[in-house]
């Protein structure tokens, strides 16, 4: 039972460090995004200052042109971000149940008695240290 735990125990540890790892790129993909944001924002007030030059020589296309590639890298990183969060969430929620059964199909590998005492008793356990 003690080296059930440990697997247990140890599980949770790598679960942490998978989530780190997602933190990282979010971070990073978060970044890029405020990058995007702030040039879109940067050429559309510049835009607005010189709106009188720019209806002079006739410029709203070229301006409209850049200022969409600027808004497009910022959605596509959008995109990023939000399947990064939900990729999150459905790992998150999957990780109780996952570490669970791997724990005890190691414990019933390793020849331990797997019965409905000992399964349920390690399932209220393993809610327990969830929670």
């Amino acid at each position: 039972m003690k080296f059930f735990l440990f697997f247990k125990i140890s599980s949770y540890f790598f679960v942490l460090f998978i989530i780190n790892n997602f933190f990282r790129f979010f971070s990073q993909a978060n970044r890029k995004m405020v990058q995007h944001t702030d040039s879109r924002v940067k050429i559309t007030n510049e835009l607005l200052q010189g709106i009188q030059c720019v209806k002079m020589y006739s410029w709203e296309k070229s301006f409209i042109g850049v200022i969409g590639s600027y808004r497009s890298k910022e959605m596509t990183s959008l995109k990023r971000i939000a399947y990064l969060i939900a990729g999150s969430r459905a790992y998150m929620y999957m990780v109780p149940a996952v570490v669970s059964l791997l724990s005890l199909s190691t414990y019933a590998l390793i020849g331990g008695d797997v019965n409905p005492k000992i399964i349920f008793a390690a399932l209220a356990a393993f809610n327990q240290v969830c929670s």
